[in-house]
């Protein structure tokens, strides 16, 4: 039983010491494309051709794709997304993307779609063919209320999918199973008298 005890507390501590962001950058990205945007993305995915920023199970298969590859899981619920202002079809400023105020601190999950613009502008690998393409980026907010586009040629709309850096409920839960594990391995110990004294 013990045994049994000290395997499960063992992978309990594993389990809450495992990031919560683990970030891949995917080789369809051209590091070219990361300073599309102001904070620079550290990381996109994409060249979707045409606009896959919908509700279409096609469209939303191909949003959990590109998001999974950035470390963020899209539950698939688009219309949860633009019914509480996270889709945006006009910029602040002239070059701001910004969702209703909101603060985006720490990792930060958006897409965009960029209309008809020149070749090798948004994709200089796209082998001759004009824009119209979505792409997806992590940015690690500084914490501020926008998002700047240096270049606003061909920006037609952007999705907010997640921003900060909140743990999900399992994550309390396997951190919390972690620290009981170390809490009654030390009582133990101090019962069994197997501490090492201190001088």
């Amino acid at each position: 039983m013990n045994k049994l005890l000290r395997a499960l507390c063992a992978a309990s501590v594993f389990a809450s010491a495992t990031p919560l962001f683990a970030t891949t950058v995917p080789t369809t990205c051209n590091p070219s494309s990361l300073s599309l945007i102001v904070p620079n993305a550290s990381a996109c995915a994409g060249y979707y051709s045409g606009n896959v920023l919908n509700g279409s199970p096609t469209d939303v298969a191909s949003q959990q794709a590109a998001l999974a590859s950035l470390g963020y899981t899209f539950n698939g619920n688009f219309s949860a997304l633009s019914t509480g202002g996270m889709v945006i079809t006009s910029l602040i400023n002239g070059n701001q993307l910004s969702w209703n105020g909101m603060d985006l601190v720490g990792p930060t999950y958006i897409g965009i779609h960029w209309g008809n613009v020149p070749d090798g502008t948004i994709n200089p690998l796209n082998n001759g063919t004009a824009g119209n393409e979505s792409v997806f980026y992590l940015v690690n907010m500084p914490g501020q209320t926008f998002i700047t586009l240096p270049n606003t040629q061909g920006f037609s709309n952007a999705v907010l999918y997640a921003t900060g850096a909140v743990p999900e409920p399992a994550t309390w839960i396997m951190m919390m199973l972690g620290f009981g594990c170390i809490g009654w391995t030390i009582k133990r110990r101090a019962k069994l008298g197997s501490l090492p004294q201190v001088a």
